[in-house]
Formats: C-alpha cells, structure tokens, sequence
C-alpha cells in the first residue's frame, strides 16, 4: 500500500507512536525541525486530503499539516483554534475539545470558519501514560457539500411553494403495491385530515361522486395497464357534503425490464373555475333571453295599450250590462299588462326612476316583518345583521323589497312541501369587498336568504332565474318571481346567485354596491289631473292601431292631436307646424328613424320643443332637458292624460 493511500486510524497509529516527538513540540520545539527529522511522515501529511492539526491542551496550534485558501500556515501556528470561529461555533467547539480532554474518547462534530468553511472535525485525545498531552483534529472539508445540500433545499422549498401556490395536489402510486401516496393539498382538496387520505385507488373511488364512479374507474384500470392519467375530469364529495370538481394527469416511470415502477402526477381543483364558467354561461342566456323577452314584451305593449285605450273609451258608449263585462276584460288586461312589466324589469327594459340612497337593513326588517305575519306561523323567520353598522345602497326601496319577498316566498312553497319539524328562513346582511379579476376592490353590501327545505337538483338551480321556469302544479305561480328579483338586481349594478342541492335547502346571495357618500334621489313628476284644452299635439307612432287609439285617447282629453307614421314624417310635421304644437308625443322604438334620432334632431332644430316620451322600452342614458315626462306602455289613460298635462305645464 502506498503512503499517500493509508486510512486515518492508520495515520493515527503512527501519530500516537510519535507522541514523544509531538511531546517535545508541545514543549517547545519547532516545527520545523519535527518535519526535517520524518520527511516520511511530513510527505503523508502534506498529501493528505484533510487539514490535520495538533492542539496543546490550551488548545492552541502547534501543528498542521496544511492550510485552505490563501491563507499562510505560520499565521495559525501559536493561534487558538477558536480565533478562526464565530461565537456561536467557538462555543461548541471548546464543548467538544474539553469533552474530549475529560474523557479521553474521540469527539466529532461539525464547525465552520468566519472564513466561510464547513469541516466535519474529529477531536482524538493523544494520551501517553495514561494522560492526554495533546489533541488531533482532523477536519474534512464538506463546504461545498453543504453548499448543495442547501440550495437543493432551497430549490425544494420553491419548488413546494410554487406548487404549493398553484393549488396542485401531487400523487404517487406504486403499481406492485396498489398504495398511493398523497401530499397535503390533496387532503385539502378532499376536505379530510391527512390521516384519511385514501390508501389505494379503490379507496379513492369511494369518495367520487356517485354519476362518476363507472368513468373514474374505467380511467384507473386503464392507469393500471398503461401506466397514464390523461386529464380525467370528475367529482368528489367531501364528507361536509360539498362538491369539487378535480382534473387527474400522471405519467409512469418504467424500468430498464420494460416493467411500470411507478406512477407520479397531480390533480387540480377545477371547482371555482366551473362555477365562473356557469355564471359566465348564465349570464350569457339571460342576456339571450333578456332581448328576446323585450321583443315580445315590446309587442305585447303596443297591444294591451290598444286594448286598454279602447275599452276605455268604449265604456261610456256601452249599456250597464256590457259595461260590466269592459271592466272585466279591463281588468284582466291591466293584470296582462302588469306581468309584462315583470318582463321588462327581468329584461332589464323597465325604468327605476325612484332610486334613493337607504339602508338595506330597513327594507329588510320590513320584509321579514311581512313574512312573519302573512307566512304559516310554524315556519320561523329569522334576521341577523351586524349592530350599529349601516348598509346603504343606491335603490329603489319597493323593487328591492320585491327582490326579497319573491326568494321569501319561493322559500316559503319549498318548506310547505316537506316534512321538515322546524322550517325556517333565515336573513343574513353583512358588508364584504369584493376584489375584481383586474386586481381592484369594490364595497358591496351582500344579503343571504337561506332556507333549510328540500333544495332542489342541479338541473333546477340552472333554470330557476329564466322567465316562466317554474316546478310549481299550474296555478300556484307565474315564474316570473325569481325572473324578476335577477332583473332588479342587476339593473341596480349587483349580482345574485343560489347554491342549494336536493335534501340540502336553497341559498340565494345578493350582492348590491354601496352607495356614494352625497347621492340624491332623482325627482319624479307630479301627477297633475288633465284638463279640456285645445292645445296642440304631435302624436309620433309607428303601429297603426296604438296610433290612431292614442290619439283618441288625448282627443278625449280636449287636445288637437297631429299623427306623423314615422321619424320622417314627424319631423316633417313639426316643421310645418312648429309655431302652434305645444308639446311632442315621441314613440321611442321606431324602424328606420328611431325615437332617438327624431328626439336628438328635433332639440338642434327647436331648441324650445318640449317632448314626452312614449315607449315599451325605457330609454338607455341622460335625457335632454326638453324631455319632460316618459309613459311607459301601456299606460293607464289617466296616467297617459296627467303626464301630457304635467309636461304642458311645467
């Protein structure tokens, strides 16, 4: 064996048989001439791979066999070994060497330098006689080992948060087992303590949910032949009942045989993703519906306002008996007309002109007031909202308490259809911010109505805010609540949702912005009775019948009433006559030239023309002054009559 190859102990050996040299160096001799009288022992020493020092037992250097860096060897002979370290290691270091001196037994530990080493150190006592004379360190130097070790730690802890931050939960599988192993998001994801993670994929299968289980397992089998998870898509139920939608991806790791050794991949929770993706589905069939729901309630106006308009002016002309049977079809073509205003608030086509700033905790109050009293009294209604804080919105007070009677009484027809010992309705109002896609936030004002009946399934809760969607037996509802409390909501600027499942009860969310500090309610027009008069009119309309019934209507009402077919032909007229018409009576939903353009051009021409507006659709942005009154069709012909004689007047 070569010199250089021997081991340490076997170094040691010879240390220890030298001791009476090393004797007279720690008394004193120099170095020096240790190293000229064993250029042997110096040439292994000198070669060595670690840093071999002799301490005294003051533990100063008397020897070494090299140094590191560029530092000199005479500048750590006569230095204590702690010099070199920081507080905290010198201090464990004299732990060591004097546990060594004390009980004569090697000492091993780890050191580093203030010069940025780390050495794992031995402390050998050197004894003679029975007593230690010196002490041997033989240091290793691990700095670079520990240099890996660390950014390999670093580079994990990146790795776990960057993984960690992303929502993945990651899996392995070992197919001669079956066991698979999780991290702790997936314990997360499934809503149960690490310690329940399922052991094997049949485990995992009973916790899919049940429409899914034939597909999950169809895609574990093929996992078992293949070794590959391909984006399997599913649900699992947690044990509080809730639903997650999770996507799995894996790929396996094969031997040098060929054999599957291992199966690694990762599972990611799609949940709030498919539920932005409803709501963006949702919101995309309202709009859908919300149009053609304004077309047809468009007609249905220009219709019922013929209908109405002639009744009312039949009724005079017709004996007793036949009056009776007017106002029965009167009747009934208000109620008509009544459900295609709750078409157009669903459409989103329908004026709140009477918007205020108020606290939703009043009209809430309200609400559950009206519920206690007029609900079934073994149904218990409750309300809970913060003390002392105010939840003011900028809102129409009667459509938001409709907005909160219709999910009430929706509420009120699921608990009367189960056997539920204590029905109840609870209203919940607390103020969030909600914090934007962009980054921003907002302050909104949010209102729970949550009830414990039967809920309802997935398929219902999809369609319950579409116009005329009702589960109820013919006669106990129109569909049109829910229609229109999403109708209001959205027309103040909020959102509304439900969450519910069969056998679970129904939560409907309200989400309304807070109102600015210094908001005022618009004013509103009075109402001023009509009086005979010549004045005269020009009566804009494109449908015939509306027209020419219109016209006998404010004919009626002592007026002189121009017809113009068209925007065209109203402006036309209106240039001719433009020194004795006294006010304009403007159909806003015209083809060709709309109420708009006929409007826009009337106010650059005549600046002083004064118009009211006629329409099934309430017009979208700020209204010129001119404009001094809307009627919403169909109108009741006082109303027609008193806003044509407020707009005269004012």
């Amino acid at each position: 064996m070569r010199d250089q190859d021997k081991t340490h102990e076997e170094l040691l050996q010879e240390l220890v048989a030298l001791r009476a040299r090393f004797s007279r160096l720690v008394r004193g001799e120099e170095a020096s001439a240790v190293e000229s009288r064993e250029p042997r022992l110096r040439t292994l020493l000198e070669n060595s791979p670690d840093i071999i020092t002799v301490l005294d037992l003051d533990a100063y250097v008397v020897y070494q066999n090299r140094t590191v860096g560029d530092r000199r060897l005479e500048d750590s002979l006569g230095t204590r070994s702690i010099d070199h370290m920081a507080a905290p290691e010198a201090e464990r270091f004299m732990t060591a060497f004097t546990a060594a001196l004390g009980t004569g037994e090697t000492q091993q530990f780890e050191v580093s330098t203030t010069a940025g080493y780390v050495w794992n150190t031995r402390l050998v006592p050197l004894r003679e006689h029975g007593h230690t004379f010196a002490v041997m360190g033989i240091g290793t130097d691990i700095t670079e080992r520990r240099r890996a070790e660390k950014a390999l730690l670093e580079s994990e802890e990146k790795l776990r948060l960057a993984v960690s931050a992303t929502g993945i939960g990651l899996w392995r599988w070992n197919p001669e087992t079956g066991g698979i192993t999780w991290d702790g998001t997936m314990a997360e994801l499934l809503g149960v303590q690490p310690c329940e993670l399922p052991r094997d994929l049949r485990a995992y299968e009973e916790r899919v949910h049940p429409e899914d289980r034939a597909r999950v397992a169809a895609a574990f089998h093929d996992l078992r032949e293949r070794g590959v998870c391909d984006g399997l898509e599913h649900r699992v139920v947690t044990p509080a009942g809730d639903v997650h939608t999770l996507v799995w991806k894996g790929s396996g790791i094969r031997g040098a045989d060929g054999n599957l050794n291992v199966v690694l991949g990762g599972v990611y929770d799609l949940t709030e993703r498919k539920r932005l993706e409803e709501q963006l589905r949702q919101a995309q069939k309202m709009e859908a519906l919300g149009q053609l729901t304004a077309g047809i309630a468009h007609n249905f106006n220009n219709m019922l306002t013929v209908i109405l308009s002639n009744l009312h002016l039949g009724m005079p002309m017709a004996g007793e008996a036949v009056r009776g049977r007017l106002k029965d079809a009167e009747h009934a073509a208000r109620r008509a007309a009544d459900m295609v205003r709750e078409l157009m608030v669903f459409a989103r086509r329908y004026p709140i002109a009477s918007k205020r700033t108020l606290d939703v905790r009043e009209v809430a109050m309200r609400t559950v007031e009206i519920c206690r009293t007029t609900f079934d009294k073994s149904i218990e209604v409750r309300f809970d909202a913060p003390a002392q804080q105010k939840f003011d919105v900028l809102a129409d007070p009667g459509q938001l308490e409709q907005v909160l009677l219709n999910i009430c009484l929706n509420a009120r027809d699921a608990l009367e259809t189960q056997t539920e010992p204590r029905p109840r309705i609870e209203l919940r109002l607390d103020a969030v911010t909600v914090v934007a896609a962009d980054g921003g936030s907002a302050e909104r004002v949010r209102l729970v109505i949550e009830d414990n009946g039967p809920g309802m399934p997935e398929e219902v809760r999809r369609r319950i805010f579409e116009p005329f969607f009702t589960t109820k037996e013919v006669g106990r509802g129109t569909g049109l609540g829910l229609a229109t409390a999403y109708g209001i909501v959205v027309d103040h600027g909020g959102q509304i949702e439900c969450e519910t499942r069969s056998g679970g009860g129904a939560k409907f969310r309200v989400w309304l912005p807070r109102a600015p500090e210094s908001e005022e309610a618009p004013g509103a027009f009075s109402e001023r009775p009509a009086s005979n008069t010549s004045e005269l009119l020009l009566l804009v309309e494109d449908e015939d019948m509306v027209r020419k019934t219109t016209a006998a209507v404010l004919a009626s009402g002592g007026y002189e009433v121009l017809q113009a077919s068209s925007g065209e032909h109203a402006l036309a007229l209106y240039e001719q006559h433009a020194a004795r018409v006294r006010l304009v009576v403007l159909d806003w939903s015209m083809p060709r030239v709309s109420g708009e353009h006929v409007l826009a051009e009337l106010v650059r021409r005549w600046p002083q023309v004064r118009v009211v507006l006629f329409s099934g659709q309430y017009p979208d942005g700020v209204m010129p002054a001119n404009v001094r009154g809307i009627i919403q069709k169909p109108a009741p012909v006082e109303t027609l009559l008193a806003t044509v004689r407020d707009a005269l007047d004012s």
